[in-house]
């Protein structure tokens, strides 16, 4: 027994020893745990000890490791995972406490994936780089403690003191494990914050959107979310801030607090612009200088705009880099090809003109019949739109209606802010006694290339306004062509002012039309299909690709009313509609052709009466689409074409074509010089073809290079339809080509060349 005692003491004598150095193991873990640092060099040579033991190879280590692995996948893919993973590590050393020495080396291994745990929190977004080496050594700690305990166990069978002491060390490592669960309480509070951060800021950007357009001068005080964005319209003040056009206002999410973004709308317009442009070398080029410049035309009764419903102009500016020293016409609609535009009393009475002043402002003007009085309407920007726009090429879309109402201004797709001059005694906008003998584009445009455009006797939507601009691309009923002149061709089958109704012919069924209170009465049938047309002999000739606008009246005289279609042709319906008992206008427009009629019916009828009357049919689109030629002539390229335009001095062309076109519709009983001025240059271009077609008979035409003159064609008499010459001379003698006819029937001639350099 004796021999037994002392083996104990002996055993226990070592244990104490083993004790003692575990016991300094954990101080030297204790001070690493207050500095905050991963390992000392008792943790390295307990770690070390326990890889050795990691060697043999415990199977529960290689799970733990995948499951720390699988948490580490969870740290990757979001912060709330991270915080379970980490409160399962905690419960995990927990249940360490137990202090079996199997569990010993089992946190070990997890003492080495906290170190991995740690390195992988360092590149977290939270920032505990430091707390997860902190927690590595609280892990190695961990470990000691649990041998710790055991041999603590085993010792206090022996000695109460040592208990004690066990007791006191177990109360410091409690106190350890209670600072790592705050540390990852505060953790996961952290990711918790962070999540809900992230959330709140994803909500708040879904929330924030575009809210449309604002003038400067009314941004609200508030708006739904923060973030909320407005393009600026027109140059204002307003919550505090200047803006101009083309700005961006974005809400900070507090009464009043809005951010300036400076041109964003202009700068991305003129990305957009930029992508859509025409080649950089096709340009018209004004030298600044001399008098009367311009892109000068005469339409005819086609481009006559008086008394027309609705009108616009649409094309490119470059805006200059400084005011024009004179008044500059963007566009202008006048009885003279050398109007001064530089006030009301001084500009050609009845005109339409768009101009760029010398203020910087532009304006809109409508002049009525007595220019010294001032007679006028208009409607202008502020004096910074030039300066707003400076050296920019914008799209331009001004829409006229007919009436006192203001136009509309669109700049680069965005709707702008006009000020109404009344003066005198007023006219409506596109009066109609307005007087269209000339077209004139770019009248002493400054220095640089000059506008380029159209005007269309139509409006376009924004849509189409839009894909034009971007894509480069008009609307198809653009390119067909419009025309002011009346495709019905007898008023009396318009109006019915006169007796009879013209040429209106029952179409199906048992209807009949008659003339009453000079409109046109349709009576329907009883039963079944009836209704009426007007025959396609009753229009001028037209193409196929017209389209065609019709508009009237209709009354319900008497009857039930029956639900009418209206068709270019017997089975062609466009739309339905059904009269009322008062005068209702009608509107609606398709494409047709010389072969197609206009028509009315009803697939019900019941003998109503409806009452028709001013009818009009007209041809919608671009009155002429100019392209750019390498001549002094810009062609019409509408699928109706009509006479070229003229540069006149002081304008040349800058393109990248080498074949031209100079079309040109004469209606003169001797010489006649094509477009009245110079077209061609001599040293450089030759004739290919001449084509003549006469609008009726057969007159005798001649064509030189001056008055008189047949170097080109010989004289000779025109058949019916196109005729097709070959040039006597292919060679040019002078700049101008004259034309020589025995009548003054109308008659289109086209001349076709090319540049030889």
């Amino acid at each position: 027994m004796a021999a037994t005692n002392a083996g104990n003491s002996a055993q226990l004598a070592s244990d104490k020893a083993q004790l003692a150095t575990t016991q300094a193991g954990l101080a030297t873990t204790q001070a690493g745990l207050a500095s905050g640092h991963a390992s000392t060099a008792t943790t390295q040579a307990g770690i070390a000890t326990t890889q050795a033991g990691l060697a043999s190879g415990f199977a529960s280590t290689a799970t733990t490791q995948a499951g720390i692995a699988t948490t580490q996948a969870g740290l990757a893919s979001g912060f709330a995972s991270t915080a379970t993973t980490q409160a399962g590590i905690a419960t995990t050393q927990a249940g360490l406490a137990s202090g079996h020495a199997t569990t010993a080396t089992t946190q070990a291994g997890i003492a080495t994936t906290q170190a991995a745990l740690a390195s992988g929190s360092a590149q977290d977004a939270s920032g505990s780089a430091q707390d997860a080496t902190t927690q590595a050594g609280i892990a190695t700690g961990a470990a000691q403690d649990a041998y710790a305990s055991e041999i603590n166990a085993y010792d206090s069978a022996y000695s109460a003191s040592e208990s004690a002491f066990t007791a006191t060390t177990q109360a410091d490592l409690a106190s350890g494990f209670a600072s790592t669960a705050t540390t990852q309480a505060g953790l996961a509070s952290g990711f918790s914050s962070t999540a809900s951060t992230s959330a709140t800021a994803a909500a708040n950007a879904i929330a924030a959107q575009f809210k449309g357009g604002v003038s400067g001068a009314s941004v609200p005080a508030t708006s739904t979310a923060a973030g909320d964005r407005y393009a600026i319209t027109a140059a204002g003040t307003s919550q505090s801030i200047t803006w101009v056009l083309g700005d961006e206002a974005r809400y900070n999410g507090t009464s009043g607090s809005w951010t300036r973004v400076s041109g964003i709308y202009t700068e991305v317009a003129n990305l957009r612009n930029e992508m859509s442009t025409r080649p950089a070398t096709d340009y018209i080029y004004s030298d600044g200088a001399i008098a009367n410049r311009a892109i000068l035309q005469t339409p005819g009764t086609r481009g006559n705009l008086a008394g027309a419903a609705l009108a616009s102009w649409v094309g490119w500016v470059e805006v200059p880099t400084a005011n024009p020293s004179a008044v500059a016409a963007i566009a202008c609609i006048s009885s003279s090809a050398t109007p001064n535009l530089a006030s009301t009393n001084t500009s050609p009475a009845w005109s339409l003109f768009v101009t760029l002043r010398t203020d910087g402002s532009l304006l809109i003007r409508q002049m009525g019949a007595s220019p010294a009085a001032n007679d006028s309407r208009s409607a202008y920007t502020a004096t910074t739109f030039r300066s707003l726009y400076s050296g920019q090429r914008i799209w331009l879309d001004v829409r006229i209606t007919a009436g006192t109402s203001q136009p509309v201004l669109r700049i680069n797709g965005i709707t702008q802010s006009l000020t109404d001059l009344l003066v005198g005694t007023l006219p409506n906008w596109l009066d109609s006694s307005l007087v269209a003998t000339t077209h004139l584009t770019g009248h002493n445009w400054p220095l640089g290339p000059v506008p380029l455009g159209c005007w269309i006797n139509a409006h376009l939507s924004d849509s189409e306004s839009d894909t034009w601009r971007t894509t480069g691309r008009a609307p198809t009923w653009v390119m067909a062509g419009g025309d002011c002149l009346e495709l019905i061709s007898a008023s009396q089958d318009r109006d019915f002012s006169g007796a009879g109704v013209g040429n209106w012919t029952s179409l199906i069924g048992t209807a009949t039309v008659a003339n009453t209170a000079s409109a046109l009465d349709l009576t329907l049938g009883a039963t079944g299909a009836t209704g009426v047309r007007l025959a396609s002999a009753a229009y001028r000739a037209v193409n196929a690709n017209y389209y065609t606008r019709v508009t009237f009246t209709c009354t319900l005289i008497s009857g039930t009313a029956p639900q009418l279609r209206l068709g270019y042709n017997s089975a062609g319906v466009e739309i339905l509609f059904t009269p009322s008992g008062t005068p209702t206008a009608v509107s609606y427009d398709f494409y047709m052709g010389p072969n197609n009629q206009f028509t009315i019916y009803s697939t019900s009828s019941n003998s109503s009466v409806i009452r028709f009357d001013d009818f009009s049919t007209k041809a919608i689109g671009a009155l002429s689409l100019p392209r750019i030629q390498p001549i002094l002539c810009v062609d019409d390229i509408t699928e109706i074409g009509g006479n070229a335009a003229r540069l006149t001095a002081g304008m040349r062309p800058i393109s990248s074509a080498r074949q031209w076109r100079i079309v040109a519709d004469t209606a003169t009983s001797g010489n006649q010089q094509l477009l009245g001025g110079a077209l061609v240059d001599i040293a450089a271009d030759v004739i290919e073809t001449i084509e003549q077609t006469p609008a009726s008979g057969t007159p005798t035409t001649y064509i030189g290079h001056s008055s008189g003159s047949n170097a080109y064609k010989s004289s000779g008499a025109l058949a019916a339809g196109i005729n097709v010459f070959t040039p006597t001379t292919r060679k040019l003698a002078t700049t101008a080509i004259w034309i020589n006819s025995t009548v003054s029937t109308a008659i289109r001639t086209t001349v076709t060349g090319h540049r030889t350099q």
